[in-house]
């Protein structure tokens, strides 16, 4: 128990108050509550702000953040009583035992402890002044905890920028209770430079006032010097990449076009071509940040060019990829098995990091002796696409494998040239249609919308599997207008339903960088006389992770407009709060990976609980994908999930309810 005077000054604590926190009564008696309290979480504690403990919402438990006398967090669960009238007010705060919703909250203290480690995170009063600052903070911009109460935010930012109505209008907007995101230079202590992306959030009291603004970012410092020296290095030469010094892409590409020439080519049944790809690069990067993912990327082209000879050509394609076009015979290395493991062990030894010593694993697709003459005769214009067929064979057989470009491929070559050829065909006839899969209210069953599934039966091939036709339309360009004929068909179906009924609709990434995607959705919608919020628009986790300029324009433009936006196969990426915040979906999808068994594993439950949590902080909706049993449905209903897809309540038909 601790009571609070009408001054916010602590004038009683309980015994048992003093052994959770470690601090003795004559320490803390007279002091401001904020000494033992880490933030104003408790609208109800600040009486010198004004603020009424006989708010409708009195009495409800809220969470307590307690410093304790070593300067930890503890988390406590409690509630607010108010005694006694003007300078003999006091408010006191009892805590209660921990509860299911308690225990809750100490895992969740558990995220608040990795925002504190992984971002910058201070506080300023609403005249500006920087009132907290964690460790980050003041070591990226050189300050120390005397600084804290001295600095004002105007120092942070260009003097020229401080002195501007546009400065004043950002201050003025977050004392009305606006969030400001930002990406932009930021100063410290002697002019040093920092470079931050992340958010001001203005912290509300019980009347809808801001009491203080909190700031949380990411220090992209060292991302921005690595970008700007690449830059540099990009101008002086259009041939070399400039992270790893390696060859970029278009001189790749040009060297491996000419040698591939059936006219005049030089390839023969000896060169080779290898692409390499880092497996699990993207869980490296989100795990120890894009720094050390640079530095990773620059050891492995570094080995790669080491252990390959000088006439041989090394490149980075993208990304995590790398390529080499080997012309000298195989033999003279010891065998292409031996030669391809010779590359593979240089790339998996450990790599330091700072601190860390990192170790990864590639894989590797191959086109080589044959593989040349059927790339040919598979009519591949591009002998890339076979090397990323071999690649991709590959990283299905798991990590640190390899592929060679073999009959099978080739196989799938043709398969996916005849996609390619027949798609528009397809499309325009009505072979690539729309089946819907129920979405339903897990508690009732009560059916609540639907997803939209493409499909296509081809007259030779069979079923084809909507990822394959998609990322061939990904790739020629034709998923503009495949995308705008099965949304207008979605569309239609939703006009059939009841009104309180919606339909979702799947968006690839390519759609969202169109700059008017939104702006054509919107009007199609509209001219079907269809009411936008009755379209749900799915974009996976992959797709949230680009955040361009286009991207974020769209995402503006329809939630405007009152599409509804979801955020699909949720957990199987690498999103961050900063991005889930840009993105400001209405609905999560957890994917059907966490959901399938997840009652025998408490992983999956701990992702499944987690997601819930994070999306009821952020008053987002949840739909848990391939449920198949009554006993799972039970299972997350219980754990608080909206709703449900799968097998159990229905599966995808071309006229539901028939």
């Amino acid at each position: 128990m601790l009571s609070i005077d009408h001054r916010g000054l602590i004038v009683d604590v309980n015994d048992r108050f003093l052994d959770l926190s470690g601090h003795a009564l004559n320490d803390i008696h007279g002091s401001p509550y904020t000494a033992v309290i880490a933030m104003r979480v408790l609208r109800y504690i600040a009486l010198d702000l004004g603020l009424d403990v006989d708010d409708p919402a009195h009495g409800e438990p809220q969470p307590i953040p307690l410093i304790t006398k070593a300067g930890d967090i503890l988390w406590l669960y409690g509630t607010l009583t108010r005694g006694g009238t003007g300078e003999a007010a006091t408010i006191r705060l009892v805590a209660h035992d921990f509860d299911m919703l308690g225990q809750r909250l100490i895992t969740e203290s558990g995220l608040i402890e990795a925002i504190d480690q992984q971002f910058l995170v201070a506080a300023f009063d609403m005249n500006g002044t920087l009132t907290r600052a964690n460790p980050r903070f003041q070591k990226a911009f050189g300050f120390t905890g005397a600084d804290v109460g001295m600095i004002d935010h105007g120092a942070l930012v260009d003097a020229d920028y401080a002195a501007t109505r546009e400065y004043t209008a950002f201050w003025n907007a977050l004392r009305s209770g606006t969030r400001h995101c930002v990406q932009a230079m930021r100063y410290g202590r002697n002019g040093r430079q920092v470079w931050v992306d992340g958010a001001y959030h203005p912290i509300m009291d019980s009347r809808g006032l801001p009491v203080e603004v909190v700031f949380l970012a990411r220090d992209l410092t060292l991302q921005k010097r690595t970008e700007a020296h690449a830059s540099a290095q990009l101008r002086k030469s259009a041939t070399i990449d400039a992270l790893t010094g390696l060859a970029n892409r278009a001189t790749f590409l040009r060297s491996v076009q000419s040698a591939f020439n059936p006219v005049g080519g030089s390839v023969t049944g000896a060169s080779l071509i290898m692409l390499i790809d880092i497996d699990g690069f993207s869980s490296i990067n989100a795990a120890y940040g894009h720094e050390a993912g640079d530095a990773i990327l620059w050891v492995v082209g570094t080995r790669l060019r080491d252990v390959l000879r000088g006439r041989d050509i090394v490149a980075r394609i993208n990304g995590d990829l790398f390529a080499a076009f080997v012309e000298t015979p195989a033999d003279e290395r010891g065998g292409l098995g031996g030669f391809v493991e010779r590359v593979q062990q240089a790339i998996a030894m450990p790599i330091a990091v700072g601190d860390l010593q990192i170790t990864v694993t590639a894989s590797v697709g191959l086109i080589c002796d044959q593989g040349w003459r059927m790339a040919r005769e598979a009519g591949a214009d591009d002998i890339m696409v076979c090397a990323q067929a071999a690649l991709a064979a590959a990283k299905v057989e798991g990590k640190a494998s390899s592929r060679i470009y073999d009959t099978a491929l080739a196989d799938a070559t043709r398969r996916s040239a005849v996609i390619e050829r027949d798609l528009e065909r397809a499309l325009e006839s009505g072979e690539i249609c729309l089946h819907y899969q129920p979405v339903v209210a897990l508690g009732g069953g009560a059916v609540v919308g639907y997803e939209a599934l493409a499909r296509w039966h081809h007259p030779a091939l069979g079923d084809v599997a909507p990822p394959e036709f998609i990322d061939v339309a990904e790739r020629n360009g034709m998923i503009h207008a495949l995308g705008r004929r099965l949304l207008e068909t979605a569309a239609r179906f939703a006009a059939t339903l009841a009104p309180d009924l919606w339909v979702a609709v799947n968006v690839s990434p390519i759609q969202l960088q169109r700059p008017k995607f939104a702006s054509d959705a919107l009007a199609l919608i509209e001219g079907l006389g269809l009411s936008p919020d009755r379209i749900d628009i799915e974009i996976t986790e992959s797709a949230s992770l680009d955040m361009s300029s286009a991207v974020q324009d769209n995402i503006r433009t329809m939630r405007a407009g009152g599409l509804k936006i979801s955020l699909d196969d949720f957990g199987t990426g690498f999103s961050s709060l900063s991005q889930l915040l840009k993105l400001r979906a209405d609905r999560i999808k957890i994917d059907r990976s966490f959901v399938m068994d997840c009652r025998d594993s408490q992983e999956k439950l701990g992702i499944i609980r987690s997601i819930l949590g994070l999306s009821s902080a952020m008053g987002m909706k949840v739909v848990a994908e391939g449920i198949e049993t009554p006993e799972i449905s039970a299972l997350l209903h219980e754990l608080g999930c909206d709703y449900g897809q799968g097998y159990l309540f229905g599966r995808a038909t071309l006229s539901p309810g028939t």
